[in-house]
């Protein structure tokens, strides 16, 4: 098994792997209380904004994203700040590394794939994990069988209607646009499971 989840107490979300950073312990984006995962693809040209509570003082290394099985595809990956206190969406780029080739020369599959950035935030902050690929790339998503208290309910979902996840935003594969594009919707869908390693 490739990844191994912890399920340790409150909401802490670990992800311990044995790919290309062996023994390292990374944060995994959304979903709170949720540590099952399933076999999944992504959708073309679907822009992932998956919210992470980002610690004061910090800096972030690693970007992993699980390849469940290699193919002719590519994957970007990255972080947004959020806009601001009172807006609770996607904003500007913090981070965007380069594309992550998920072909057999990218690297072993099922394994962790691992983007490197290098982000400090002086104060804590809510961020968002972006996804996107150009094709049906095979990868874990989270199983959304519990709601991100990130993301916040309205009245339907707070009395057990289908819970929010993250943000998605239809956007044709290219380099991660900055800002988050307007215009995105709240989703219920299992979002993918991608998380951040921090070296400091």
């Amino acid at each position: 098994m490739v990844l191994a989840i912890q399920t340790g107490g409150g909401s802490t979300q670990d992800w311990v792997h044995t790919g290309a950073a062996l023994g390292k312990r990374a944060y995994v984006a959304g979903q709170a209380g949720s540590y099952a995962y399933s076999s999944a693809n992504f959708v073309v040209n679907q822009l992932w904004a998956v919210p992470l509570w980002f610690p004061a003082g910090r800096t972030a290394a690693e970007i992993w994203i699980p390849c469940r099985t290699n193919g002719a595809f590519n994957v970007r990956v990255g972080m947004y700040a959020c806009t601001s206190d009172t807006n609770d969406y996607p904003g500007a780029l913090l981070a965007a590394p380069a594309a992550i080739d998920w072909s057999v020369a990218g690297g072993a599959s099922p394994a962790v794939r691992v983007a490197s950035i290098s982000v400090n935030l002086s104060s804590a902050s809510k961020v968002y994990l972006a996804a996107v690929a150009d094709g049906a790339a095979a990868t874990y998503m989270i199983r959304n069988y519990a709601w991100d208290p990130c993301m916040g309910v309205d009245a339907t979902t707070f009395l057990g209607g289908p819970q929010p996840s993250a943000w998605l935003a239809a956007f044709v594969y290219a380099a991660l646009p900055d800002p988050y594009p307007a215009g995105a919707a709240i989703t219920n869908t299992a979002p993918p499971a991608v998380a951040v390693y921090y070296a400091s």
